[in-house]
C-alpha cells in the first residue's frame, strides 16, 4: 500500500499560485515514492500550505506546515540569489530565518519559501540571467541536487515503509548515451578546433598532415558495454551542417542519414537492442516543422514511433528554454535529455531525478519527461569554460558516490568517436573505467528510453497522469 498524503492550501491563495504549489509539491514527492492528494478541504490533512495556520481549523493538526510566497510562484524569474547556505540538511538561498525549519513532537514547520525556491529551479527562473548562472556555477550549486536534498527534509515527518521504492531495489540508476556528432574525421574541422584549443605544435602538425584517425567507433562501444550486459542510446542528427554555418556558430554534423553506412549501423543498433534517438540540429528548436521532420527521419529508419531526443550543443531557445520543452510535448516526444549547463558536471535544474518541466503559459506540467545529463566527456577534459579534471577517474568515483547517496539518475554522454584511444586516450580510458565501476556497484543500468518507460509507469502507480 502506497502512502497517500493529503494536502490543504490556504483558500486565499490565488488559483494560479495554488496550481504551481501543487505541481512543485508533487514533483518533490514523486522520487520519494509518496502520493499527494490535494484539496479542496480534507477533514484530516497531513500537509498545510499557507502563511499562517488558521485558529478555527477543525481538522487534525497537520504534520507539516509549508509557508508560501505567492510572488515567487507567479514570477519566479524575479528572484535573485546572492547567498546559498546549508543548514539542517537544507540548502537555502538568501536565508532570513535562524533555521530552515523547527520540529516539535507532532509537526515540522518550515521558515523559508521551500516550494518557491524549488519552483524557481524547476522552471529555469535562474536561466534568464547570465549573472545568476555564473554565480550558481561559481558557488558550486549545480553540483548539488538542491531540490532532492531539500525534499528529503520536507517529507521527513512521513518516513514510512508505505512508499514506492525509487528503483525497485538498486540504490541508483544510470542511463548511458552517446551523441553521434562526427563519425568521420574531418581534417579542417579538427585543425580549427585544435587551434582554438591551443594544442601543441606537434598536435597541429599531426592533425593537418597525419594519417586520419578512425572516428567510426560504434563497434568499440558495443563490445565494451555488452561485456557487462549494458546497453545505451545513440543520438543521430538528420540535418547536416555546412562549412559556412559552422564558423557562424552552428556546429552541426556533416553526415547524412541516407549514407548507407550510417543507415546500416542505425538498423544494427536497433536490432541488437540498443536505442536510437534524435540529435536535433542547432536550429531545430526554432521551427516546429523542421523538428518534426527530423523526428520523422529517425522513426522512418528505426520503425519506432516513441523516441527520445538530445539537442546538439544543448541548443534550446536561448531566452525561453521552456518554449522548446513545450514543443517536445506538442510533437509527442517521449523524453528529452538536453537540460545541461555547458561543460559543467551537475544538475541544471536542481534535481537528479526524471521530472516534468512546467509550462508557464499553459500553467501545467509538460508531458515530455526530462532526463538531466549530468556528465559528458568534455566535462572531464576542460573544454569550453570548465577546468580540466586533475583525475578523471576520481571525478567519476565522486559522481557515482553522490548518485548513490541521492538514489538518483546519472545520465552520461560520451561521444562515440571518443573510443578512439589513440586520438582520445583519456576519454576512452575514463569511459571504460566508468563501465567497470558500474558493473561493481548496486545500480540499475538502462537506456534512457527504458528509464523513461519505468518512470512513467511509476508515476501512474503514484496517481500521476503525465499527459496533463
Amino acid at each position: 500500500m502506497i502512502k497517500t498524503l493529503k494536502a490543504n492550501i490556504d483558500p486565499a491563495i490565488p488559483e494560479i499560485a495554488r496550481l504551481r504549489a501543487f505541481y512543485t509539491l508533487r514533483t518533490l514527492a514523486v522520487p520519494l515514492g509518496l502520493r499527494i492528494e490535494t484539496g479542496p478541504e480534507y477533514s484530516e490533512a497531513d500537509i498545510y500550505i499557507g502563511q499562517e495556520m488558521p485558529d478555527d481549523r477543525s481538522d487534525t493538526s497537520p504534520k507539516l506546515h509549508i509557508p508560501i510566497d505567492v510572488n515567487s510562484l507567479i514570477n519566479p524569474s524575479a528572484f535573485s540569489p546572492y547567498e546559498l547556505k546549508e543548514e539542517l540538511g537544507c540548502y537555502v538561498f538568501n536565508p532570513t530565518a535562524a533555521s530552515p525549519f523547527t520540529q516539535n513532537e507532532n509537526a515540522r514547520q518550515f521558515h523559508y519559501d521551500i516550494l518557491g525556491q524549488a519552483f524557481w529551479l524547476l522552471t529555469g527562473g535562474h536561466e534568464k540571467s547570465r549573472t545568476t548562472m555564473d554565480f550558481l556555477q561559481k558557488i558550486g550549486a549545480f553540483r548539488i541536487p538542491i531540490i532532492d536534498q531539500n525534499s528529503r527534509q520536507l517529507f521527513k515527518p512521513f518516513n514510512t515503509e508505505d512508499k514506492l521504492d525509487v528503483w525497485s531495489g538498486p540504490s541508483f540508476a544510470v542511463a548511458l548515451s552517446h551523441d553521434v556528432d562526427y563519425p568521420y574525421f574531418i581534417r579542417w574541422k579538427e585543425f580549427a578546433k585544435s587551434l582554438v584549443s591551443r594544442e601543441s605544435v606537434a598536435k597541429l602538425i599531426r592533425v593537418a598532415f597525419g594519417r586520419p584517425p578512425d572516428f567510426w567507433q560504434f563497434d568499440s562501444i558495443l563490445q565494451a558495454e555488452d561485456a557487462f550486459g549494458f546497453k545505451s542510446a545513440f543520438y543521430f542528427c538528420p540535418s547536416p551542417g555546412s562549412f559556412f554555418n559552422y564558423f557562424l556558430g552552428d556546429f552541426d554534423t556533416f553526415y547524412s542519414l541516407t549514407d548507407e553506412r550510417i543507415e546500416k549501423i542505425m538498423h544494427q543498433l536497433v536490432d541488437m537492442g540498443w536505442e536510437v534517438g534524435l540529435h536535433a540540429s542547432c536550429q531545430a528548436h526554432r521551427d516546429s516543422q523542421q523538428f518534426k521532420t527530423e523526428m520523422d527521419s529517425i522513426t522512418a529508419i528505426t520503425g519506432h514511433s516513441n523516441i527520445g531526443n538530445r539537442h546538439h550543443c544543448w541548443r534550446l531557445d536561448r531566452l525561453q528554454p521552456n518554449r522548446t520543452l513545450t514543443l517536445h510535448s506538442d510533437l509527442g516526444l517521449s523524453y528529452d535529455s538536453s537540460l545541461k549547463v555547458q561543460n559543467v558536471i551537475g544538475y541544471r535544474r536542481g534535481t537528479a531525478f526524471p521530472f516534468h518541466p512546467f509550462d508557464m503559459t499553459r500553467n501545467s506540467a509538460i508531458a515530455t519527461l526530462q532526463l538531466t545529463p549530468v556528465l559528458m566527456d568534455d566535462d572531464l577534459m576542460g573544454r569550453g569554460r570548465a577546468g580540466k579534471a586533475s583525475d578523471p577517474k576520481k571525478e567519476i568515483d565522486n559522481i557515482l558516490l553522490n548518485s548513490s547517496k541521492m538514489n538518483g539518475l546519472l545520465v552520461t554522454d560520451w561521444h562515440q568517436r571518443m573510443m578512439n584511444g589513440s586520438y582520445y586516450p583519456t576519454e576512452k580510458s575514463a569511459y571504460l573505467y566508468l563501465l567497470d565501476r558500474l558493473n561493481a556497484l548496486d545500480c540499475f543500468v538502462a537506456t534512457p528510453m527504458e528509464i523513461t518507460e519505468y518512470w512513467l509507469a511509476r508515476e501512474r502507480l503514484l496517481g500521476i497522469v503525465s499527459t496533463e
